[in-house]
């Protein structure tokens, strides 16, 4: 009776162990799988987003929300397309996608470095609004100069006066 116990538990035994076994195995196959998916979404992206056509770098930039707010590259491309791209519609859409990057330091500082010399009202206005929303005090200088200058036409430096006390 005893050695029919003994067989009994070892069956168990080995029953769980595998059971056990095959579950870490499908955990770790699992995780490989999401890290090789968010590799190969990454290079979609930034793909997408160095692509001649305006329609397919919005595309790209419009799939950076589905990133970490951590992603550094995804961040280092959002900044070169809202600071360097030649079309303002992509340099608004990258804008607005730095929001959910406004963690790292990196895009508040090239957020304050589009501002300073964007010539666009609507981004410069779009950028404001982001500046004030994640309440970058850095701002305020460019804010003040942008005030200040001729070129800045009255509906921007309205904004300008208007939202300054969130700020602060």
């Amino acid at each position: 009776l005893l050695r029919v116990a003994a067989v009994v538990v070892l069956l168990i035994g080995s029953f769980l162990l595998g059971v056990w076994y095959q579950q870490g195995l499908a955990k770790g196959n699992m995780l490989a799988l999401q890290k090789h998916n968010r590799v190969l979404q990454n290079t979609a992206t930034l793909s997408l987003m160095d692509s001649n056509s305006a329609s397919k770098r919005i595309q790209g930039i419009a799939a950076t929300a589905n990133f970490h707010a951590e992603d550094n590259e995804i961040a280092q491309a959002l900044i070169f397309r809202m600071l360097y791209d030649v079309n303002d519609n992509v340099r608004l859409v990258a804008a607005k996608a730095t929001l959910h990057f406004t963690a790292n330091k990196q895009v508040r500082d090239a957020l304050i470095e589009a501002l300073g010399k964007e010539k666009n009202a609507m981004l410069q206005i779009e950028l404001i609004h982001i500046l004030v929303q994640i309440k970058e005090k850095r701002a305020l200088q460019t804010f003040q100069h942008m005030q200040q200058d001729a070129a800045v036409i009255p509906l921007v430096k309205e904004q300008i006066k208007e939202l300054l006390p969130q700020v602060m």
